[in-house]
């Protein structure tokens, strides 16, 4: 087929919700496209790519000191930057690693952008932002920064909008045979409860992950042990545990827990 269901859902978490924001970043990414061919052959040497990533962080700078007090213009800016990081990504040499680092400061940036000053609906924001994420987990673009990002961007206020959201995402890459990516949701929804500080919701989320990705369930342990809630940190394991390829890994987490526990 020319047009698989994955290559529609890459599609919508590029550019899909784009028509709704306050003012789309359709024609901040033209100009940014036009000027940077990302799937330009040269692009394979990782140097190249290394001026590419710096170039690029240079351009959006430009026009985001353009678009001045404009918040809505402002989000455009930056949510089309992250569309062409994405796809630099897909096509370039980041052996330097100066395209994940770029990406990174561009994601940060975009999050702490107050974005619900620019007259986008939550909606519109949060399943937008979450597409875009589940994708660039493909490539190293979040470095690990998943929950401070989403504390950034206010998931504590949105909470039960992004885990919905997140649920359908899930299904809709499941249903795609697109299996990495819906674990990717997971581990987002995992982070949203971690950087929600929502602990109560720890074993329903570790529920609903299970045992298909250990690094999910680990965010959520972790808070509970960095908070010293040791009461609560075996919690998400044990409802974690089940079939599946990362249960022993599970397991003996747990029986380390215990035995500090002990």
């Amino acid at each position: 087929m020319s047009n698989p269901p994955s290559v529609r859902l890459t599609r919508r978490a590029l550019f899909g919700a784009w028509p709704n924001f306050p003012r789309s970043p359709q024609s901040s990414y033209d100009a940014l496209s036009a000027c940077f061919h990302v799937q330009d052959e040269r692009y394979c040497d990782g140097w190249a790519t290394r001026t590419l990533a710096h170039d690029i962080a240079d351009a959006v700078a430009a026009m985001a000191e353009r678009a001045g007090s404009d918040a809505a213009q402002q989000l455009a800016v930056r949510r089309a930057a992250l569309t062409l990081y994405y796809q630099a990504a897909e096509a370039c040499d980041d052996s330097y690693g100066a395209l994940g680092d770029v990406a990174n400061e561009a994601i940060t940036a975009y999050t702490a952008n107050g974005w619900t000053t620019t007259g986008i609906s939550a909606e519109v924001f949060w399943r937008d932002l979450l597409q875009w994420c589940v994708m660039a987990s493909n490539y190293g673009l979040l470095h690990r920064l998943e929950a401070q990002l989403l504390a950034r961007a206010g998931v504590g206020h949105d909470l039960d909008l992004v885990e919905t959201i997140l649920t359908d995402l899930t299904a809709n890459y499941t249903t795609a045979r697109m299996r990495w990516h819906a674990e990717q949701a997971q581990v987002l929804r995992a982070h949203a409860v971690v950087a929600a500080g929502a602990l109560h919701r720890f074993e329903a989320t570790a529920a609903a992950v299970g045992t298909s990705n250990w690094v999910a369930i680990d965010a959520m342990v972790d808070a509970t042990v960095k908070r010293r809630r040791f009461d609560i940190a075996i919690g998400p394991l044990d409802a974690a545990d089940g079939p599946g390829r990362h249960r022993d890994r599970l397991r003996q987490r747990r029986a380390e827990l215990a035995a500090t526990d002990g």
